[in-house]
């Protein structure tokens, strides 16, 4: 991938996946915060996420308008 972003509510979340980066000598931009108001005016060519079910079908709704992207949601 030309661009990774990375983002998580959870401050754990993000030290981890900053750490596995670094390891795997992976570059990523990494944010906490909530992925919705960070890119929700954005073009992503793969998303993935493990949420619940609720912020699974609103990632659907804003990520595939008109746009040539695919999701794979997973969550509760």
């Amino acid at each position: 991938a030309d661009r990774v972003d990375a983002v998580d509510n959870d401050e754990l979340a993000v030290k981890i996946a900053a750490e596995n980066a670094r390891i795997n000598q992976c570059t990523i931009n990494q944010l906490q915060g909530d992925a919705f108001a960070e890119f929700a005016n954005s073009y992503h060519d793969l998303v993935v996420a493990n949420i619940g079910y609720n912020a699974c079908a609103r990632l659907a709704e804003i990520f595939l308008q008109g746009k040539n992207c695919t999701l794979i949601l997973s969550g509760f």
